[in-house]
């Protein structure tokens, strides 16, 4: 069985003993899998009670063969007649776990990742059975464009294969699997409509709240610093109010670049347009209770005291319809075709013969190898 990879990063192929166990997803199919593929359309359709199960079959050639899924096996899952294996597992699994996608939950990147692998699993089995096929010369272009931007060129990408334990060959395969996946979806996603703009102004109307921008100050700031006066807190703190009788209504920043010990001196002490979380919560407290223009009293915070002065507001605003009608119909779009992705798979399970190792099991596997 070929590698059912969803990324690429090197494995850390353990194998140990434990006691085997298995859970069946569901009683064994009772229409063929080539039938599935035929009946799958009235789905796409939006038609699918149309569809009725005919006919019983034996479990898989595969369970004739194989002793079962179970660790002493090195079977993760079976899916129809193929077996998912316990190191192309460990791939994927250690995989998720360094990109940290799914959180450091290993129970539940378990579950998620066997899941993905078993909806590809699916998928390439029905490009099969509908007779989709990649010709090699596709392959190679794709090979060539991803080596082309991949930095280093040729030699770089053998290291960077050798490094994760596959070969050129490894490779031609998963792009095969991604071209065939893609030709697959395409067939599910075709016939969605693009939402109207009048579906987009609904959401847009439904989800107002997550367009709004908060307030922002442009603010400057000076800060004389406690260290600079010893232990002395009353010195620190003259200085900044003898600081503040100097600033007048156009000098702040002249001043600043004079007095200030903060790292944006030099530049007057500009802060630029800040929101309220921003800030530490003194200044931003002090900057945002300022009308325009004007100039808070010495106040102090650790580790220092800070003057600041608000140059400008920009009030709470809510993005305009026509700023963000682009993304959202996207979102929108995204939406419709991962509710008709999943509506295709649950049909597709409904008809497949799926066994899963429990993964208690497989958890306790991993903890035992990683002693």
């Amino acid at each position: 069985m070929k590698y059912l990879q969803l990324n690429f990063f090197p494995a850390f192929l353990l194998l140990s003993m434990l006691p085997c166990g298995c859970i069946a997803s569901r009683n064994p199919p009772t229409l063929p899998a080539n039938e599935v593929a035929k009946e799958l359309p009235l789905l796409w359709s939006e038609q699918e009670e149309q569809y009725q199960q005919t006919q019983n079959v034996n479990e898989p050639e595969v369970f004739q063969q194989e002793a079962g899924v179970g660790i002493e096996n090195g079977i993760i899952a079976v899916v129809n007649d193929r077996v998912l294996t316990l190191k192309e597992f460990d791939y994927e699994f250690y995989n998720a776990i360094e990109q940290g996608h799914f959180g450091r939950d290993q129970e539940n990147i378990y579950s998620i990742v066997l899941d993905m692998i078993i909806d590809r699993m699916l998928i390439l089995e029905l490009a099969v059975q509908k007779e989709m096929s990649v010709t090699d010369d596709e392959v190679e272009k794709a090979l060539q464009h991803e080596v082309s931007n991949f930095p280093g060129g040729w030699e770089a990408f053998r290291r960077m294969l050798e490094k994760r334990g596959m070969s050129l060959e490894d490779q031609k395969d998963k792009i095969k699997d991604e071209r065939l996946i893609s030709l697959v979806m395409r067939e599910i996603y075709a016939g969605l409509i693009s939402p109207s703009p009048s579906d987009v102004l609904k959401e847009y109307r439904t989800r107002k709240h997550e367009f709004t921008e908060a307030e922002k100050r442009d603010l400057s700031l000076i800060l004389i610093l406690k260290s600079e006066y010893g232990t002395n807190i009353t010195k620190a703190k003259q200085a900044g109010q003898r600081i503040k009788k100097r600033i007048t209504a156009d000098n702040f920043a002249q001043i600043a670049k004079e007095t200030s010990d903060g790292p944006k001196a030099s530049e007057g002490g500009a802060q630029g347009w800040v929101k309220r979380k921003d800030l530490a919560e003194p200044i931003s407290k002090a900057g945002f209770d300022l009308s325009k223009g004007e100039v808070s009293e010495v106040q102090e915070m650790e580790p220092a005291f800070f003057i600041v002065r608000c140059n400008d507001i920009q009030e709470k605003q809510v993005k305009a319809f026509k700023d963000v009608q682009t993304a959202l119909s996207r979102e929108l779009i995204h939406k419709m075709q991962q509710g008709r992705k999943s509506k295709a798979l649950a049909f597709i399970k409904q008809n497949a013969y799926i066994r899963k190792l429990p993964k208690d099991l497989y958890i306790k596997y991993r903890q035992t190898t990683n002693q």
